[in-house]
């Protein structure tokens, strides 16, 4: 972020007349646990009101959003995805040579893996588009919320007279509360809580100390471009809770499920293996299985503008060594 943008966006901050954003932030934070002492302060110096529960979507307005990004939190007790079932061998270990009895074997090994991890499930007018790996804060509430980008102001130059003042979405958010785990294309959920992109990449699928709901960056990039487009609600299930048993196989047989979990699990293990747990790179797509290289990014834009020309930010040219990337 450049010198001028940083003076800027904090400014917007201090002054809470000034620029436009989802929210302003009154009250100061309570004392709770360090993790929602940590969330109250993002919130606040973001500008962004510190209570979650005026943020709550009720279950009768729940079909006012076409896209639905649940999250499961793990349980070792409860899994979302219950107890292995002889029918989940085909899915999670296609035909070989092995025998049956094997097979069975291995499927089950790796089912009681997944099982324990953390996962999302985002949906379209009720099927799913896509299961990956999410990281959950452990003072992360439950409940539905609406997701939006938060807005800030710039000035964009005019074709044909001086500059304006625009207000777009802004996916560069930075907090001298955490100033190690920049929120890169994060959606508001409620307070100091985000969808967002983390650098700890070894970390998905476990709950965290802090934080909302932390995923990868190509998985926070398509969901930011999804959530400008259309009506966006996160669902935070109850670890271990019937509803959250319930609401899965609501969005399809846990037999799909484990295949696309397993698949987010294998992908991420493949960058932690070639950029290590910390993927602190402002941009990458996926490895493409055929090359070994890694795709280009999808970047969002921020409404209809470019993010990185109207935030001054400089667009990653490639991931070092793999210039494809860019």
């Amino acid at each position: 972020m450049s010198h001028c943008l940083k003076v800027f966006f904090f400014a917007l901050i201090l002054f809470a007349g000034s620029g436009c954003g989802v929210g302003r932030g009154t009250t100061s934070p309570e004392k709770h646990s360090p993790a929602e002492a940590a969330a109250a302060a993002i919130a606040l110096e973001l500008g962004l009101p510190t209570g979650t529960s005026v943020r709550q979507v009720a279950p009768a307005d729940l079909g006012k959003y076409r896209l639905q990004f649940d999250v499961f939190r793990a349980s070792d007790a409860n899994p979302a995805v219950g107890a292995f079932q002889a029918n989940y061998v085909p899915s999670l270990v296609p035909e070989s040579s092995l025998p049956e009895s094997a097979r069975a074997k291995v499927a089950q090994r790796l089912f009681e893996k997944l099982s324990r991890y953390e996962f999302a499930v985002l949906s379209r007018d009720g099927k799913p588009i896509r299961v990956n790996l999410v990281s959950t804060g452990e003072s992360l509430p439950n409940g539905n919320f609406p997701l939006e980008p938060v807005m800030r102001t710039t000035q964009l130059e005019g074709e044909d007279g001086p500059s304006v003042p625009v207000s777009i979405p802004f996916p560069w958010l930075r907090t001298e509360t955490l100033p190690d785990d920049p929120m890169t294309w994060g959606l508001w959920i409620a307070g100091g809580y985000f969808v967002e992109s983390t650098p700890y990449y070894a970390d998905l699928g476990i709950s965290a100390l802090n934080g909302g709901v932390n995923q990868s960056l190509p998985d926070a990039m398509e969901l930011y471009t999804f959530a400008q487009a259309t009506p966006t609600v996160v669902r935070i299930h109850e670890a271990g809770s019937a509803e959250a048993a319930a609401r899965l196989l609501e969005l399809a047989p846990i037999e799909s499920i484990l295949p696309q979990l397993d698949e987010s699990r294998q992908k991420i293990a493949e960058v932690v293996n070639l950029l290590g747990p910390e993927v602190r790179l402002p941009g990458h797509g996926w490895i493409d299985p055929i090359s070994g290289d890694f795709t280009a990014p999808a970047w969002p834009k921020c409404g209809v503008f470019d993010c990185f020309k109207s935030w001054k930010v400089p667009r990653p040219v490639g991931i070092p060594g793999n210039p494809k990337s860019g």
